[in-house]
């Protein structure tokens, strides 16, 4: 487990917590409540993001004229770059109070170098990558015998992209289908979780360019 800023999985009574296993960081984080699980579910499978952590630090920060602590609930590395978000409800993500609060976190994090950002169950939950992430998860088991890189970028040596159907048919293995998606939820095979995922959706290997 993470050293935590603060523990995570209580006792409380009333709340949600539980623990999620990361494909992506190969370790159990913990969460609360489910709505900063299904944020890890979908970090998870992002192809820009390289890890993720639950409460990193403490941050102190300014708001009228007090200091405050603040406890990031996601720390995020993409491209070399960190990201702070932070996890909340819609309806409670737009108060004033809210607001306040997050444009202060945001000046004391821009400091430090770290970005923020505010995700709620409209950024977490959007369909169809909501529905993307779920199918992604249930390949993530599969994880075996993964091909090498190498391999990966002879099956794409002809072209910049391959359709999932076209993919499954070069890797010549029981249940291709599976293992192919189960490389995109790997990080090692991109494909725009924007779109809902068919036997036509275009595959690619993530340093290359899609040329539909």
């Amino acid at each position: 487990m993470n050293s935590l800023a603060r523990r995570v999985v209580t006792r409380s009574k009333g709340r949600v917590v539980g623990h999620f296993f990361s494909y992506r960081n190969q370790q159990h984080l913990q969460w609360e409540p489910q709505l900063e699980r299904d944020c890890m579910r979908v970090l998870d499978v992002l192809p820009d993001v390289g890890s993720f952590s639950e409460q990193p630090f403490p941050l102190r920060y300014m708001c009228s004229g007090k200091e405050m602590t603040y406890y990031p609930d996601l720390l995020v590395t993409r491209a070399g770059r960190q990201t702070v978000i932070e996890v909340k409800p819609y309806e409670k993500a737009i108060t004033p109070e809210a607001i306040e609060k997050f444009n202060n976190i945001e000046s004391a994090l821009a400091e430090l170098g770290i970005s923020f950002e505010v995700w709620t169950e409209k950024e977490i939950r959007s369909e169809p990558r909501w529905s993307n992430v779920i199918l992604l998860m249930s390949t993530q088991r599969q994880r075996i015998e993964l091909p090498a890189d190498d391999v990966l970028v002879e099956l794409f040596s002809e072209c910049s992209s391959l359709s999932l159907r076209q993919l499954s048919k070069r890797l010549r293995k029981v249940n291709a289908r599976g293992q192919a998606l189960s490389l995109v939820s790997a990080g090692k095979l991109v494909t725009d979780l924007d779109q809902p995922i068919t036997r036509d959706s275009l595959i690619w290997l993530p340093e290359r360019e899609c040329v539909q």
